[in-house]
């Protein structure tokens, strides 16, 4: 699935929205993930979902909707791609930077994406991608 339709949007939110799942705001379109995430720059991984609340020797734990923020703010998207089989999608920032999004059930929805159109995108059980018009 050609995500074109992001191409030079920026991150303008990310937050916690309920236990494990986060939402992804570029502007006026976005996805809530329920699944395995992370950002990588340069190689390397350097925010994933399961370091939400961790302190890994910090004096506080990590709020990692913050970091991801920090590290998105103001990239313009460069490309997208969803896998219409197994339902992973990879967007690539500028800077060398991608948000990779993994499918990790096969019973379960794991990210929904709603396009500036309000059209909803959603990672179906088993990985495959349906959509229906959004309100």
């Amino acid at each position: 699935m050609d995500l074109d339709w992001l191409i030079g949007r920026r991150c303008s939110r990310i937050a916690s929205i309920a236990e494990g799942v986060f939402a992804f705001e570029l502007g006026d379109c976005g996805i809530n993930v329920a699944c395995a995430w992370r950002i990588v720059e340069n190689g390397n991984v350097v925010a994933a979902h399961r370091d939400h609340g961790q302190q890994y020797g910090h004096s506080e734990p990590i709020d990692v909707s913050a970091r991801a923020f920090e590290l998105l703010k103001g990239r313009p998207v460069l490309s997208g791609y969803a896998d219409d089989l197994i339902g992973d999608i990879h967007i690539d920032f500028e800077g060398s930077c991608t948000l990779e999004i993994f499918n990790d059930s096969s019973g379960f929805e794991a990210w929904t994406m709603t396009e500036p159109s309000k059209y909803v995108w959603f990672a179906a059980t088993g990985g495959e991608i349906n959509g229906y018009p959004g309100a």
